[in-house]
């Protein structure tokens, strides 16, 4: 008995320390699942590692926010069949524009978007597989703006 109350302890700060914990969401993807959250950079469609943001431009209620720096996939609408999206994996060092549609008007998110620029965070731009949506996160501080994207999902979009 004496050794599963000294156990018990150790055991609950263990689990403490290494379980999966959500990050904190703003922009209009807040209403993702706990599941969904948990998920959001683990396994993605595409994942661009070490961005920092160049431009955060608003075009009426949506956002484009340029980087620089990005390494991993990303992905492209087909030229020939516009209804049709590619993956490109080994990007490196690339440079480009996300577009996080209605999120001018979260006040919350742009002060954020803003100050990742301005402080040249380190982020990463993701597409979770199953969701119709493109987080921008801090990884460190556990904090991401997800865009809801516009039309149908995106996972039906993918071979």
């Amino acid at each position: 008995m004496r050794v599963v109350l000294a156990v018990a302890p150790l055991w609950v700060l263990l689990w403490l320390a290494l379980r999966r914990r959500a990050p904190s969401l703003v922009g209009n993807g807040r209403t993702l699942t706990p599941g969904a959250r948990r998920r959001l950079f683990v396994d993605p469609v595409c994942r661009l590692r070490d961005l920092t943001l160049t431009e955060v431009i608003a075009l009426g209620d949506d956002v484009l926010v340029g980087y620089a720096g990005g390494r991993g996939s990303w992905f492209t609408v087909d030229p020939e069949d516009r209804d049709r999206l590619h993956v490109i994996e080994g990007l490196d060092g690339i440079a480009g524009q996300l577009f996080l549609p209605d999120l001018v008007r979260d006040t919350e998110a742009m002060v954020l978007l803003h100050q990742w620029r301005d402080q040249k965070a380190r982020l990463t731009g993701v597409v979770p597989r199953g969701a119709a949506v493109v987080g921008l996160g801090d990884r460190r501080r556990r904090i991401a703006v997800v865009a809801v994207l516009p039309g149908p999902g995106v996972s039906k979009e993918f071979p």
